[in-house]
């Protein structure tokens, strides 16, 4: 099975916690862990698209790896705009433990699909979008992902794509829904939106592609089923 959860904010190795966010990430750690070893057994594959943690080096991001370390699956990580320990994904397949595998702008294969991962960025509709540096970074991460997925797509596998910002800002934003389309996408997660951000986003069916937004608050910090 495949499950999926971003935006975690893990801060044990800074001392940085998420209460003043809002009364749902009170105890979150413990809603997370309960919800994980609830459903999630050591087969499963669980993708994690970003903002893992608040850490800005590894030092400081060890006990945050311990803690999910410890918890059952293998774990497909890629990159959020918070992930200030990420340097590398060289440096992390050196540093990581078993279980774990980084994508940046890559691909790997877990239960019978291909996994691609960029980082993304906002979108054209999305109404903070604006000047010269977001069109350029949104025109990278559009790139990247098309590159990816023409390499994903030799392998004649179902593809599932994981992102940390959303591939559209509202339900009729083309944003990267026609690369995504192109290349015949199954499903796609994404999350960065938090709180009433993510209205109009939340994913849904279009043109064949289940989107699915899966940031912690808006899953009550249960991993999201999405490949049974």
């Amino acid at each position: 099975m495949i499950y999926a959860i971003s935006d975690l904010h893990l801060g044990l190795g800074i001392g940085k916690g998420m209460e003043r966010f809002g009364s749902v990430w009170r105890e979150h750690l413990l809603k997370l862990q309960t919800a994980w070893e609830a459903t999630i057994r050591e087969e499963d594959t669980v993708l994690l698209p970003g903002d893992i943690s608040w850490a800005s080096d590894w030092a400081e991001f060890i006990p945050d790896l311990h803690f999910l370390a410890a918890l059952p699956g293998h774990k497909i990580i890629s990159k959020g705009n918070h992930d200030y320990y990420w340097k590398s994904k060289t440096q992390l397949r050196q540093l990581l433990p078993p279980g774990f595998t980084p994508l940046d702008h890559s691909l790997t294969v877990a239960q019978g699909y291909c996994i691609a991962a960029i980082k993304g960025w906002l979108t054209p509709g999305n109404p903070s979008y604006g000047g010269a540096e977001d069109t350029k970074l949104y025109a990278r991460e559009r790139g990247r992902l098309e590159a990816v997925l023409q390499e994903g797509e030799k392998m004649g596998l179902p593809i599932i794509v994981q992102m940390h910002y959303p591939p559209f800002a509202h339900e009729g934003d083309i944003g990267m829904r026609e690369v995504l389309e192109a290349y015949k996408v199954q499903i796609c997660v994404y999350g960065h939106l938090h709180g009433g951000t993510w209205r109009g986003q939340t994913g849904g069916h279009y043109n064949g592609i289940r989107y699915h937004l899966i940031s912690a608050d808006y899953l009550q910090h249960k991993p999201l089923l999405v490949v049974a």
